[in-house]
């Protein structure tokens, strides 16, 4: 799962680079994800999408602005909520491979009996051999697309995750930003634009905190 892992950083990477400027003007933030931004999975994470969402740039004349910074690794081991969903994932595609695999058996048990009635005689005639192969094919291509769908839906429920994720951690910020009057909360990591992040700066812990409090209730 490889790629699950991927994606989720890439989502805790869009979710924590966001710009507050309810310190200011009060204006609503506006969503970190639409659903036109969704890739497939295989093209989830790359160190320069999630180095493109970390590319903030901050003005001159905001430089007083309140500025604190999370740790996506901290957040991707430790927030309950990604445990859950990820193991999900896991454990569902756990099933379809058992599932599938015994299909697969099954099938290559079938051939082997054909290669072996036709090496004895046992068709009478060759049309009568050549309609069983024809069959078995067609059982073929059915697995093959069975297999593709399995994939289809397991992706198609990683990308719901990453929605799920970006908004639970998009709502806890916007509602943290503006307790405590947070402008910029930036995200460290692999791929992360951010060079070196002042440890007091660091609200980990805390978001962490608030996060799983509130995943509990």
């Amino acid at each position: 799962m490889k790629n699950l892992s991927l994606a989720l950083n890439a989502v805790l990477a869009v979710a924590v680079v966001v710009l507050y400027v309810l310190h200011f003007n009060g204006q609503k933030t506006e969503p970190i994800m639409t659903t036109e931004e969704i890739k497939p999975t295989e093209q989830m994470a790359t160190s320069a999408s999630i180095a493109e969402a970390m590319n903030v740039e901050v003005d001159a004349s905001s430089s007083n602005l309140p500025v604190a910074w999370v740790s996506l690794d901290s957040i991707n081991d430790n927030y309950e909520y990604i445990k859950r969903l990820e193991n999900q994932i896991k454990a569902k595609a756990k099933r379809e491979d058992a599932n599938f695999k015994k299909k697969e058996d099954a099938f290559r048990r079938q051939v082997a009996v054909f290669q072996e009635n036709l090496q004895n005689g046992v068709y009478k005639t060759e049309a009568e051999a050549q309609k069983r192969q024809e069959s078995l094919l067609i059982q073929e291509q059915e697995l093959g697309q069975e297999r593709q769908k399995v994939n289809y839906d397991l992706q198609s429920q990683q990308l719901e995750m990453r929605n799920q994720i970006a908004k639970k951690i998009s709502d806890y910020l916007e509602g943290y930003s503006k307790r405590l009057n947070y402008s910029y909360i930036m995200a460290t990591g692999e791929g992360s634009s951010v060079l070196f992040a002042h440890d007091s700066l660091n609200i980990t812990a805390s978001v962490l905190k608030g996060l799983n409090s509130e995943y509990k209730k």
